[in-house]
Parts: C-alpha cells; sequence; structure tokens
C-alpha cells in the first residue's frame, strides 16, 4: 500500500528530470507535462473512490480471504502495466496501472483488517 503513495514521488521525477537522461525514444512525451504529471498523482485516490463501492460487495460474496488474494492479484496487475508501459511508449498504460493501484488499496485495506479482526482470539 506504501509503494502506491511512494511511487510517484520517485518515479514522476526521473521520468521529467533531463539529467537522467529520459529516453525520449521510449517516452515521446517526455518531460510529461504538469497536467499528465498531476493525473498520475490524483489517480490512486480516485481509483479508491470509485473501488470503495466494490470492496463491501467482495467482502460479502467473496469473503475477507478471497478479498485479500484479489487485492494481491489487482495490486500485481496494476504494477505490471506501470513496468510495462514503456514497451508501447504509453503514458495511458501508466494511468490506468495508477488507477487500478487505488482500487487494489481499497480493496485490501478493510479486508486485512476483517480478516485480522476475526481471525484473532477475544483474550489478546
Amino acid at each position: 500500500i506504501g509503494l502506491v503513495r511512494a511511487w510517484a514521488s520517485t518515479g514522476l521525477p526521473s521520468l521529467n528530470d533531463a539529467a537522467n537522461n529520459t529516453n525520449t525514444d521510449v517516452l515521446p512525451t517526455a518531460p510529461l507535462s504538469a497536467d499528465t504529471a498531476s493525473w498520475i498523482v490524483s489517480l490512486p485516490p480516485m481509483g479508491a473512490v470509485v473501488g470503495s463501492c466494490l470492496s463491501s460487495i467482495t467482502l460479502n460474496f467473496m469473503g475477507r480471504r478471497d478479498s485479500i488474494i484479489l487485492s494481491g492479484v489487482i495490486f500485481f496487475l496494476s504494477f505490471l502495466l506501470i513496468g510495462l508501459a514503456s514497451i508501447p511508449s504509453s503514458v495511458e498504460m501508466i494511468l490506468a496501472g495508477r488507477a487500478l493501484s487505488g482500487l487494489g488499496v481499497v480493496l485490501a485495506v478493510p479486508s486485512a483488517a476483517i480478516y485480522v479482526a476475526e481471525c484473532s482470539s477475544p483474550a489478546l
């Protein structure tokens, strides 16, 4: 979950810094515009807002453990999209991966908290 929040703090400067010799063949729109950079930073919370409606549904129908597993799959897919974005030189893939990572956060946090609360002993 921390990686979702922290990715922009290192990933965004490395895409925009001319000293890093950003390869324009890999990312033709480098350096990114301020609008694109703001979308990259703000999409995880926006994905979380949309996903908050889905978290209660998955918790009730799939269960806590399977919801945690699903959030792991969503995290994997989101960072796979971000990592593979250099192949087609797609900023849109980065944006989609960031939105998907927000969805994973909003599914993982309540699922894990409820799962731990249900599995722990009341004596603790």
